[in-house]
């Protein structure tokens, strides 16, 4: 299946930050680029789709427990987000 939702930067990092995706598992955890599932991101709504299985994004979805997601992250580069906003919408597991 996919993590899918829609996101808008409200007011992007200051330069040289990008924005992740992360998913915490009970004991595991699992991050990407959040530009690895979709578009740059920018002030319009866009939509952005993760696969949890198989071949993911660089593998790095493989290492987490997707039976047991505690929580669902989005953030720019710690240290290096002072100003950063951003909205999501939509959010849903897609089954395969």
């Amino acid at each position: 299946g996919t993590l899918e939702f829609d996101f808008k930067q409200v007011s992007p990092p200051p330069e040289g930050s990008v924005w992740h995706v992360k998913l915490e598992a009970a004991i595991t955890a699992a991050q990407v680029l959040l530009s690895d599932g979709g578009p740059t991101p920018s002030d319009s709504w866009q939509h952005y789709a993760f696969p949890l299985k198989g071949d993911m994004v660089k593998g790095q979805m493989d290492n987490a427990d997707m039976s047991n997601i505690k929580l669902i992250l989005v953030f720019p580069d710690w240290g290096n987000a002072d100003g950063a906003a951003m909205r999501i919408d939509n959010v849903e597991f897609v089954a395969p």
